[in-house]
């Protein structure tokens, strides 16, 4: 039986979303990996830039520096199909601390499928993704090993459908081609 397996990402024209202003101070993007996940604190905090005209939207998926940030309801749902699944704590601080928003960064396994027939564009941004069967282990979510551009987060179609039926904002699916 082939599985389905689709790019998550966040939804494009969402705005607007929260600017984080010290990202790199709070997250160290080099520790959110499997074996280097112990160096990040386990709960962050990081500010962003109020807004005092326009209510900033918060969606239940936000890809900071392409790194999925996950919230409480989103993270419910991914620990039922991924409890093991080492997770990192980050609070998005508005204004001067009186609006704090828990997000969550779990520490997806980088795995190696991605077929050669995948179609890139404007470098190696994955415009037709293409997946080899063989290589795919048995996770409902992970990120594609090796140098993608921008969106490489991959989930399983049940975890997939257990996002949308609970209408979470702001995300995005882009089926791959299972060979």
């Amino acid at each position: 039986m082939i599985r389905k397996y689709y790019l998550i990402s966040q939804q494009p024209g969402l705005h607007p979303l929260p600017r984080t202003i010290d990202w790199n101070k709070g997250v160290d993007k080099t520790f959110l990996t499997e074996n280097l996940s112990y160096k990040q604190p386990t709960i962050s905090s990081v500010l962003v830039e109020n807004s005092n005209t326009i209510e900033i939207i918060y969606p239940d998926i936000l890809f900071i520096d392409f790194i999925p940030v996950f919230s409480e309801k989103a993270i419910e749902v991914l620990k039922i199909y991924e409890p093991a699944i080492t997770i990192k704590h980050v609070n998005l601080i508005e204004g001067a601390g009186e609006d704090i928003k828990p997000y969550h960064i779990p520490i997806l396994k980088e795995v190696d499928c991605l077929s050669e027939k995948t179609i890139f564009k404007c470098g190696r941004q994955i415009d037709k993704g293409v997946l080899t069967k063989k290589n795919i282990p048995d996770f409902s979510i992970f990120k594609i090993a090796g140098e993608i551009d921008k969106h490489k987060t991959v989930v399983r179609l049940d975890l997939a459908e257990s996002l949308l039926k609970r209408k979470l904002k702001g995300v995005t699916l882009k089926e791959m081609e299972v060979i």
